[in-house]
């Protein structure tokens, strides 16, 4: 699971802007901070970018699901940064079919069951060669990640690898430091 920076100013005020506030050209700005993270993944055979769907009704609210503009966005700065590769397309192999609470707020426990079977396959990942990699704009404990992980496995996908804009250090009950 990689991330290209922490979740702490400025990059918490762009992520809350791009996906609270729709400012969408943000994932432009996004991915290009995010691209270099893909080169790590060199030498490995890379199917495609598959964003974490946003339930349905905070879709239908924004109108947008964050993680695919990103995915989309981060397709086409690798495909501008390394002109001479294969273009990294984006896979919608996943689905959330139902509404599941925020995960703000929530401790890792709850965000574990706040997400616990929340994605579908939405797609038959039999026949592509290669890893997938899971596109998010934030991580914070990676139960989300997880999940879209065990989802894609049951979709027949073979190895994901996670890649997110910001890595959010979640907070311990006790309120004490986290690291």
């Amino acid at each position: 699971m990689r991330s290209a920076v922490l979740h702490r100013s400025p990059a918490d005020e762009i992520v809350r802007a791009f996906k609270y506030d729709g400012w969408r050209r943000l994932a432009g700005f996004m991915a290009a901070r995010m691209a270099p993270l893909v080169a790590e993944l060199e030498g490995r055979d890379v199917a495609g970018l598959v964003p974490i769907p946003s339930p349905p009704k905070r879709e239908r609210r924004r109108g947008f699901n964050p993680a695919r503009d990103l995915a989309h966005a981060l397709s086409e700065e690798l495909q501008r940064v390394f002109s001479d590769g294969p273009r990294l397309r984006v896979i919608e192999a996943l689905a959330r079919p139902e509404e599941s609470p925020r995960q703000v707020g929530l401790s890792p426990k709850e965000r574990r069951a706040n997400v616990r079977d929340a994605f579908v396959p939405d797609a038959d990942l039999t026949g592509v060669r290669g890893d997938l990699v899971l596109i998010d704009d934030v991580l914070t404990t990676g139960s989300t990640a997880a999940a879209a992980a065990e989802a894609l496995a049951r979709g027949g996908g073979s190895r994901a690898h996670v890649l997110t804009f910001a890595r959010a250090i979640p907070e311990p009950p006790d309120g004490g430091d986290p690291s």
